[in-house]
């Protein structure tokens, strides 16, 4: 079973192997942790392995999973109870808090299933799309046919939106294409109680 841990509310996984699970899922998540003695650079980034809100969500619901969170309080006063029954020049020792005491049986309010981008990263994510951040292209989602490491990605994703001005859909349509890309646009008007969100592809093309 997959451990998720709930750290203000973000959520991270902090083992390899669990990791690597993720991985053959198809979510890759974002490795936040740094070198100890070179914490500025980021070309080297370690575990823990920060998830977006929506590849928690689909984990939550199509695997099997706990989350668990550790209140700050509780480690505090544990804490504070162990600097209290040492003396000074002795180790300090941080007691481990069991898991099974902050399994969360209840999703957090932020966790909404109804929302349409988790509706369009579901189906997507269902249709075997590896799907991560697309800010850098000015869409909610960059969109590969496989593992990222393996494949460039083929689709950019716009955040769902009710109604899109002419040129705001020429400069993304070539945009898109110019990275070799094609562009997904979401319907943000459909019924929120369907499954399937409706998606339409634009691809530039020219003239002559």
């Amino acid at each position: 079973m997959l451990t998720l841990h709930l750290v203000n509310d973000q959520v991270v996984v902090q083992d390899v192997a669990q990791i690597k699970r993720l991985r053959e899922l198809g979510i890759c998540g974002l490795l936040i942790g740094t070198l100890a003695k070179y914490p500025q650079q980021n070309t080297y980034l370690l575990i823990p392995l920060l998830l977006s809100q929506y590849e928690s969500m689909w984990l939550y619901r199509n695997t099997p999973c706990q989350l668990v969170t550790y209140p700050v309080d509780s480690r505090q006063k544990l804490l504070e109870s162990s600097k209290s029954s040492t003396s000074d020049g002795e180790f300090i020792v941080i007691p481990e808090l069991a898991q099974t005491e902050y399994i969360m049986k209840d999703l957090p309010a932020l966790w909404n299933y109804n929302d349409i981008r988790y509706k369009v990263y579901s189906q997507l994510k269902e249709n075997g799309w590896y799907l991560m951040s697309g800010f850098r292209f000015g869409g909610l989602f960059v969109a590969y046919p496989g593992d990222p490491l393996r494949f460039h990605s083929h689709l950019v994703v716009l955040p769902p939106t009710p109604e899109i001005e002419l040129i705001s859909l020429i400069r993304g349509g070539r945009l898109a294409s110019g990275v070799k890309k094609v562009w997904i646009l979401v319907d943000a008007n459909e019924d929120n109680t369907k499954e399937d969100t409706c998606m339409f592809s634009i691809e530039w093309a020219g003239f002559g």
